[in-house]
Protein backbone atom coordinates (compact mmCIF):
# COMPACT_ATOMS: atom_id res chain seq x y z
CA UNK A 1 0.00 0.00 0.00
CA UNK A 2 3.10 2.61 0.55
CA UNK A 3 4.37 1.46 -2.57
CA UNK A 4 1.43 2.73 -4.24
CA UNK A 5 1.54 6.20 -2.27
CA UNK A 6 4.88 6.77 -3.03
CA UNK A 7 4.21 6.01 -6.96
CA UNK A 8 1.24 8.48 -6.62
CA UNK A 9 3.59 11.36 -5.29
CA UNK A 10 6.50 10.50 -8.00
CA UNK A 11 3.72 10.68 -10.25
CA UNK A 12 2.72 14.30 -8.95
CA UNK A 13 5.55 16.02 -7.73
CA UNK A 14 7.85 14.94 -11.15
CA UNK A 15 8.93 17.70 -12.91
CA UNK A 16 8.08 16.48 -16.91
CA UNK A 17 9.53 18.41 -19.57
CA UNK A 18 7.19 19.60 -22.04
CA UNK A 19 7.39 17.96 -25.52
CA UNK A 20 8.31 20.15 -28.51
CA UNK A 21 6.46 22.17 -30.50
CA UNK A 22 5.93 20.35 -33.98
CA UNK A 23 6.99 23.48 -35.93
CA UNK A 24 8.97 26.64 -35.90
CA UNK A 25 6.48 30.04 -36.54
CA UNK A 26 9.53 31.39 -38.50
CA UNK A 27 8.85 28.83 -41.68
CA UNK A 28 5.99 30.48 -42.56
CA UNK A 29 7.65 33.71 -43.80
CA UNK A 30 5.32 34.81 -47.03
CA UNK A 31 2.82 36.98 -47.05
CA UNK A 32 -0.14 36.16 -50.11
CA UNK A 33 1.24 39.02 -51.94
CA UNK A 34 4.61 37.21 -52.05
CA UNK A 35 3.45 34.04 -52.45
CA UNK A 36 1.45 35.55 -55.73
CA UNK A 37 5.11 36.91 -56.72
CA UNK A 38 6.36 33.33 -56.33
CA UNK A 39 3.46 31.68 -58.23
CA UNK A 40 3.64 34.24 -61.31
CA UNK A 41 7.52 34.48 -61.51
CA UNK A 42 7.20 30.41 -61.95
CA UNK A 43 4.72 30.98 -65.08
CA UNK A 44 1.41 30.45 -62.65
CA UNK A 45 -0.12 33.94 -61.90
CA UNK A 46 -2.61 33.60 -59.37
CA UNK A 47 -4.88 36.26 -57.51
CA UNK A 48 -4.67 37.06 -53.90
CA UNK A 49 -7.99 35.63 -53.31
CA UNK A 50 -6.78 32.23 -55.41
CA UNK A 51 -4.22 31.95 -52.88
CA UNK A 52 -6.15 32.59 -49.88
CA UNK A 53 -8.12 29.69 -51.09
CA UNK A 54 -5.22 27.68 -51.20
CA UNK A 55 -4.80 28.41 -47.58
CA UNK A 56 -8.50 27.75 -46.60
CA UNK A 57 -8.22 24.07 -48.13
CA UNK A 58 -4.90 23.24 -46.96
CA UNK A 59 -3.32 23.12 -50.90
CA UNK A 60 -0.86 25.07 -48.86
CA UNK A 61 1.33 24.98 -45.59
CA UNK A 62 0.27 28.39 -43.39
CA UNK A 63 -0.69 30.03 -40.48
CA UNK A 64 -3.73 31.92 -40.29
CA UNK A 65 -3.92 35.23 -38.17
CA UNK A 66 -6.59 37.31 -36.86
CA UNK A 67 -5.86 41.04 -36.92
CA UNK A 68 -7.77 44.00 -36.45
CA UNK A 69 -8.46 44.39 -39.96
CA UNK A 70 -9.69 40.54 -40.71
CA UNK A 71 -7.16 37.22 -41.84
CA UNK A 72 -4.37 37.17 -42.48
CA UNK A 73 -2.32 34.50 -43.82
CA UNK A 74 1.28 33.62 -43.28
CA UNK A 75 2.60 30.79 -45.83
CA UNK A 76 5.40 28.50 -45.84
CA UNK A 77 7.71 28.68 -48.84
CA UNK A 78 8.49 25.40 -48.93
CA UNK A 79 4.92 24.70 -49.87
CA UNK A 80 4.73 27.21 -52.34
CA UNK A 81 7.10 25.40 -53.95
CA UNK A 82 5.85 22.12 -53.60
CA UNK A 83 2.01 23.19 -54.75
CA UNK A 84 3.74 25.15 -58.26
CA UNK A 85 5.49 21.86 -58.61
CA UNK A 86 2.26 19.80 -58.43
CA UNK A 87 0.72 22.21 -60.94
CA UNK A 88 3.47 21.81 -63.35
CA UNK A 89 2.90 18.42 -62.76
CA UNK A 90 -0.77 17.99 -63.66
CA UNK A 91 -0.98 21.22 -65.88
CA UNK A 92 -1.85 19.68 -69.48
CA UNK A 93 1.00 20.90 -71.87
CA UNK A 94 -0.14 22.27 -74.75
CA UNK A 95 1.87 21.05 -78.05
CA UNK A 96 2.56 23.23 -81.23
CA UNK A 97 0.05 20.72 -83.16
CA UNK A 98 -2.91 20.85 -80.04
CA UNK A 99 -2.33 25.11 -80.10
CA UNK A 100 -2.95 24.97 -84.41
CA UNK A 101 -5.89 22.65 -83.89
CA UNK A 102 -7.83 24.60 -81.60
CA UNK A 103 -7.04 27.83 -83.96
CA UNK A 104 -8.10 26.22 -86.65
CA UNK A 105 -11.69 25.39 -84.51
CA UNK A 106 -11.91 28.99 -84.69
Amino acid sequence: MSDDKERQEDATTADLSRPVATGDDTEYSLSVEEAAERYAFAGHPRTIRAIQRYCAKGDVDCRRMETQFGVKYMISPDSVAKHIAYIEEVRPVATSRDRSSAANAR
